[in-house]
């Protein structure tokens, strides 16, 4: 916390900006708390599997959905210890939060269970080179975009941009994955003039198939282990 208090310090000027910060971060705290049986929650991820999905995913999905909205002090007390692109990239990745839920509860955690598979598996490991390849030609084009003029050849530059990734999904045989992908794409268009595209996906969408992938481990070291 002491580098948070730092950033807050420089960019505000004092330190209420950081104390501000602490003080939504400890009601949000209560908050999601109240909201989701954390301690139950904890280790009952620990340990799904299919046998159990069908009765977690039901069981916490409501919970995770009742805790959106605790982060929405959190978020506004950042903003004096942001500048406005870092505020604009917080808030629009905080947004996402629902879709994310809704994804992940889809079907009992079908999407998750999905990424345990060898084929998935495989196709995680590529995700940051083919984000490289996909993001190169709208990196390069987008520097002096007017997000609200956008013409038909950037708004076609910007749908390419999903498509080379649907492309790339198809090709090693995980489709379901574009669903991960069209969660972050909206956010990406709106941070389309003011981000560098691939930081954004390297570090938001590819990390987070990423961590969906590891939910599975216990399950599948398990199979193997029989």
């Amino acid at each position: 916390m002491s580098d948070i208090r730092w950033i807050c310090r420089r960019n505000s000027g004092s330190d209420d900006a950081y104390i501000a910060l602490t003080e939504a971060i400890g009601t949000a705290i209560v908050c999601v708390m109240s909201s989701v049986d954390v301690k139950h929650f904890i280790s009952d991820v620990d340990t799904i599997s299919n046998e159990t999905r069908g009765t977690l995913f039901p069981k916490y999905c409501p919970q995770l959905k009742r805790a959106g909205p605790c982060l929405g002090d959190v978020v506004k007390a950042t903003r004096p210890c942001m500048n406005d692109i870092i505020f604009k990239n917080v808030r629009a990745v905080a947004s996402m939060y629902p879709d994310a839920v809704d994804l992940v509860c889809k079907t009992d955690g079908e999407i998750i269970f999905k990424l345990a598979e060898p084929k998935y598996k495989e196709c995680v490991e590529k995700l940051s080179d083919n984000v490289n390849e996909c993001s190169v030609p709208f990196a390069v084009l987008r520097e002096n975009w007017d997000i609200s003029n956008l013409t038909e050849t950037q708004m076609g530059t910007f749908s390419g941009l999903r498509q080379c990734m649907e492309d790339k999904l198809n090709d090693c045989e995980a489709p379901d994955l574009i669903g991960v992908y069209d969660m972050f794409h909206s956010t990406l268009f709106r941070l389309a003039t003011s981000y560098n595209v691939r930081p954004f996906l390297e570090q938001v969408f590819v990390s987070s198939v990423k961590y969906m992938s590891k939910l599975t481990e216990n399950e599948n070291n398990t199979v193997n282990e029989k």
